[in-house]
């Protein structure tokens, strides 16, 4: 296996600051938000909290390609992009969301990321509008996920 896919591991395998339990999760965490019924929590940087999801990812996604001994690096940038065609990274953010329900939750996804979903036929015919907003925070998380892993990505390009 090429030295940059060894190193890009590695990078991601250890990356993890934010991990909490479960029932501990919360965007409003992360984001230095008093998280009700926590006395004394331990907060983390939104980004951080961003980065380490996107690590996650891709260390999840390399640990599972079948033919990463054949790839080198390029080919494996080239088979990222191709993440979204077979649903890994919706299942992937519909985990690390299925916490995030509030509307407030959504906001500070919407206000905090760098790329903001515009499509509305994402969300049409949802008729219940928090429910609408927690569609475009989802989708708008989808693809600051996607865009932070690809820059972990270009970090380790020669």
């Amino acid at each position: 296996m090429n030295k940059q896919i060894e190193k890009l591991k590695e990078r991601c395998s250890s990356y993890r600051r934010t991990t909490f339990k479960e029932k501990d999760k919360s965007i409003s965490r992360a984001l230095h938000i008093p998280y009700s019924g926590m006395s004394d929590p331990d907060y983390v940087d939104f980004y951080d909290y961003l980065e380490d999801d996107a690590c996650s990812l891709l260390s999840d996604w390399i640990n599972n390609l079948d033919n990463i001994e054949d790839l080198d690096y390029d080919e494996l940038v080239d088979e990222f992009d191709s993440i979204d065609d077979d649903s890994t990274l919706h299942q992937h953010v519909e985990s690390s969301l299925t916490w995030q329900q509030s509307l407030r939750e959504s906001d500070i996804i919407i206000n905090n990321c760098d790329y903001e979903e515009t499509d509305s036929g994402l969300w049409e015919g949802i008729e219940d509008p928090e429910e609408a907003i927690t569609s475009k925070a989802f989708w708008t998380y989808k693809e600051e996920v996607a865009n932070t892993a690809r820059a972990i990505l270009k970090e380790f390009e020669e």
